[in-house]
Parts: structure tokens; sequence; C-alpha cells
């Protein structure tokens, strides 16, 4: 068993890249904890053991502009210079990421460049 989130997080690894999913949602599985990374120790934790911290450069990139609308996944080869990667489903309308990554881009935290979406669907 999967989630685009996991599998996104996997195909950057195999590239070479330090690659996470955020799971800010919850649905942490964990058989997925190695592709997990926390913005933030949580309070408490729905897996057995916590799951590591992203480095804290990337992790101030996002919490500046606010809890709502952390991308889903995030990658790096340089923690100067990280990827963020905004998954939507077929049925996925949510816009708190729109309002994240204008926030992001107007403050000059990151370049449009570095804020990737992807639509997926099932096959």
């Amino acid at each position: 068993m999967s989630c685009a989130e996991v599998e996104v997080a996997r195909r950057f690894r195999n590239a070479g890249w330090r690659a996470g999913w955020l799971a800010t949602c919850g649905r942490r599985n964990d058989t997925w904890r190695e592709l997990i990374y926390a913005v933030k120790a949580p309070l408490t934790s729905v897996l057995p053991v916590p799951v590591p911290l992203l480095p804290a450069r990337i992790a101030g990139l996002l919490v500046r502009h606010g809890n709502a609308g952390y991308p889903d996944v995030v990658a790096w080869q340089s923690e100067r210079h990280p990827v963020f990667v905004e998954l939507k489903g077929p049925d996925d309308k949510g816009i708190a990421q729109a309002s994240w990554v204008a926030a992001a881009v107007s403050a000059g935290t990151i370049a449009l460049e570095d804020f990737l979406l992807v639509r997926w669907t099932f096959r």
C-alpha cells in the first residue's frame, strides 16, 4: 500500500535527493516512517517512534508563512535550495497551498521555480 506523497518522495530519493512527505494531515502509516519528515516536534505522535525533523533551515522556510498550506513533499540536494511539491488528486480543490506559496514568493522566501504542483489520478 502506498500514496502519492510517498511515491513522489521515493522518486526524489531514487534520483539522489533527500526528500520526505511532511504528512501534516495525520494519515501517517508506520511503514512509511522512513519517508516522512516533521517540520517541528509534535506534541503527540500516532507512530510508535517519532519521525525525524527537517533540517532547521528548511523548516524555517516552511513555518515563516503559517501552518496552513505546507506543501506535501520537500526535497533538497542542498539545504539552501529545497524544492517544495504539492500534490493534488482528482477531487482536490484545496487552496491553502496557493496562499502559502503566494506569501512565500511575495516575501522572497522562495522563488516560484522552487514550487512544483503535481496533479495525479488513479490508474
